[in-house]
């Protein structure tokens, strides 16, 4: 046997026996104990009925649009930084060259990089008339119809040796 079978004593009185099932009872409900409120809340899930999702649906629809607005007004935002972006490139490349700003139009690269050899490739061009058109000279910035001839000469003829 066991100690504990040696220990143990059975109930001497109905009283000894009530009690011992007694505590046993309150240590089994003692193990339940906030039940009622589990079940309060199972009852209010139960009251839910399958179909009655609308308020919940509505939300949904109503986050799902207000998600689509913000992504589309971030995609808009990002747009406008990289053409202010390529704008800026444009116009710090013409300044830095000194191209005209009625050339500007001729830069359409979208990197710095592309923009300092599209700029250097319009200043050959129109390094044949010894200025860049539309600057100096008369003292206005408009490109005249000889700097556009003396242009296009050089580009088909090449320039004077």
């Amino acid at each position: 046997m066991t100690e504990l079978d040696d220990n143990y004593t059975p109930p001497a009185t109905q009283d000894d026996l009530n009690r011992i099932i007694s505590d046993r009872l309150a240590r089994a409900e003692s193990k339940y104990a906030g039940f009622e409120d589990f079940k309060a809340k199972a009852a209010q899930f139960d009251a839910i009925k399958p179909g009655d999702t609308s308020a919940t649906d509505a939300k949904l629809a109503d986050l799902e649009t207000r998600l689509s607005a913000s992504e589309t007004e971030r995609a808009t935002a990002a747009e406008t930084a990289r053409i202010t972006a390529v704008d800026n490139a444009r116009l710090s490349v013409a300044a830095d060259k000194g191209i005209a700003k009625d050339l500007l139009p001729l830069l359409t690269a979208t990197t710095r990089e592309e923009l300092i050899v599209q700029a250097d490739a319009l200043l050959k061009i129109s390094s044949g008339s010894g200025r860049v058109p539309g600057q100096g000279g008369r003292g206005n910035e408009s490109v005249t119809a000889g700097d556009r001839g003396r242009a296009e000469a050089e580009k088909r003829f090449g320039t004077k040796q």
